[in-house]
């Protein structure tokens, strides 16, 4: 008996934290229709902002920045990606971001 006691208090305790959850999850939802800007040499500190704000917002891992950014990339943009992914073989987001600077000014 005391066993059943205690499982609908745990079921209760995990009731109110679904419902955080499901809130988290509506979050997240409405954060994933957020698409990250295309680039194509303009403004690239501009791109490189608004770049780290959405990965901060989605929770994006160092390893998945490079290949996220390498879709965004238009144009002849798409060609010096393309350069640097052969120069470094593990090119990091802190070093994409001193190229884009570099090559397309801040």
């Amino acid at each position: 008996a005391p066993v059943s006691q205690a499982s609908p208090e745990k079921t209760n305790e995990g009731d109110s934290s679904g419902v955080r959850g499901d809130t988290l999850a509506e979050f997240r939802h409405s954060v994933k229709k957020v698409e990250l800007p295309p680039f194509d040499g303009e403004d690239p500190a501009g791109w490189i902002s608004r770049a780290e704000v959405y990965f901060r917002v989605q929770g994006t891992t160092p390893e998945v920045k490079v290949s996220l950014a390498q879709l965004c990339m238009d144009g002849a943009t798409i060609h010096f990606f393309n350069s640097l992914i052969g120069e470094e073989e593990d090119l990091t987001w802190e070093k994409l971001k001193e190229a884009l600077i570099e090559r397309y000014g801040g």
